[in-house]
């Protein structure tokens, strides 16, 4: 068991206001890929306030987002809205997940050391790990009517958790209708962990 923190991460975001969101500590049992049904979720903290990445406007689809954590794990849950006639799914030969519509999770710090995990979720159930730490996360894929999406579960070991949480940023790739959309807002590349949004773990007034 990791011990509950009460200091919030210091930030060094570039951006006007730094998103942040609180994620839970929840104790009970749960059931992994559900589709994100299982009662549990209703618990979970969530955001939908997704912006385009370097255009102006505003998404077409939404996008949504829950998260939770355990003693041992981050547990994390997207939704994109999708028509079926235009998801990308990979070609039969699954030669590379980079041609099918994905979601891109970045964990990462400033300080002291600073550090950057991108994981990558495709909508054929294919994942990359920049560390290689492929044993320390697993997914569960669901499809619906109207879109796709997916649950991950992620050793809390390894991500290098600062007193306050970790920062961090989605991004969505729907390659047909050629639209990027990030979390937290980027200036240049998806790499800029100073501009990530924050995942606390701990209340938003002990993180004031």
């Amino acid at each position: 068991m990791i011990p509950e923190l009460k200091v919030a991460n210091i930030s060094y975001s570039e951006n006007p206001i730094c998103k942040t969101l609180s994620v839970p500590l929840i104790t009970e049992k749960y059931t992994f890929g559900t589709a994100m049904q299982d009662p549990i979720w209703k618990n979970a903290a969530t955001a939908d306030d997704f912006v385009l990445f370097k255009q102006e406007g505003v998404p077409g689809r939404r996008t949504s987002l829950a998260m939770f954590r355990t003693g041992t794990h981050l547990v994390l849950g997207f939704f994109f809205e999708e028509d079926a006639q235009d998801r990308t799914h990979l070609p039969a030969d699954f030669s590379s997940m980079w041609q099918g519509d994905l979601a891109e999770l970045h964990f990462g710090g400033t300080e002291p050391d600073p550090w950057l995990l991108q994981l990558a979720v495709g909508i054929n159930g294919n994942r990359f790990d920049s560390a290689g730490t492929y044993t320390s996360w697993d997914i569960a894929n669901f499809f619906r009517e109207d879109g796709w999406g997916a649950e991950v579960r992620i050793d809390l070991k390894i991500l290098r958790l600062t007193e306050g949480g970790v920062r961090f940023n989605l991004v969505r790739e729907s390659l047909k209708r050629k639209e990027r959309i990030v979390w937290s807002p980027l200036r240049i590349q998806y790499h800029e962990v100073q501009n990530f949004g924050e995942l606390l773990f701990c209340s938003y007034q002990q993180a004031a």
